[in-house]
């Protein structure tokens, strides 16, 4: 019998590579994708009525305010629906985001000690009706504050 010599073991160090870059790139993913999933669970929890705030552990994220503002005729903003939401996160806030049931990602701003989350629906129609129903803020880390959207109309 012949006997390789200098090449014992190589195709274990070879496997041993591929299984780390595999398991790499899924840790990524699955992060990537975790947190997408995590937003959409969120949405429909607060679409069936759940509040719910990361306010345990080292990343909070809390919701105190969150309304889909109707400004109709004869005051500042008159013909426009948005959104208003106000809270605070442990985490900086450019790690974190808000979105809604119908759609869109966007930022948050600095405001009063916390964020707000004040994105413009329509700013020529004053409707109810394209409010949305839920709003998820989130951050990269896992922290989320879930809550229905109360549709308040101005003026009264």
């Amino acid at each position: 019998m012949k006997r390789r010599s200098g090449y014992y073991g190589q195709s274990l160090v070879e496997y041993a590579l591929l299984i780390g870059l595999v398991a790499l790139v899924v840790i990524v993913v699955i992060g990537t994708v975790g947190l997408g999933v995590q937003r959409i669970y969120g949405l429909i929890a607060g679409v069936l009525g759940a509040r719910h705030d990361s306010s345990g552990g080292t990343h909070q994220v809390i919701i105190t305010r969150a309304e889909c503002s109707v400004v109709q005729t004869g005051t500042l903003g008159a013909g426009q629906t948005g959104i208003w939401i106000e809270g605070t996160a442990s985490d900086p806030l450019e790690n974190i985001s808000g979105s809604t049931d119908s759609g869109g990602i966007g930022s948050v701003s600095a405001y009063g000690g916390g964020f707000v989350f004040n994105p413009l629906i329509s700013s020529t129609t004053a409707n109810p009706l394209i409010c949305p129903k839920a709003i998820v803020i989130q951050s990269t880390s896992g922290g989320i504050a879930i809550a229905p959207l109360q549709v308040v109309v101005y003026p009264p």
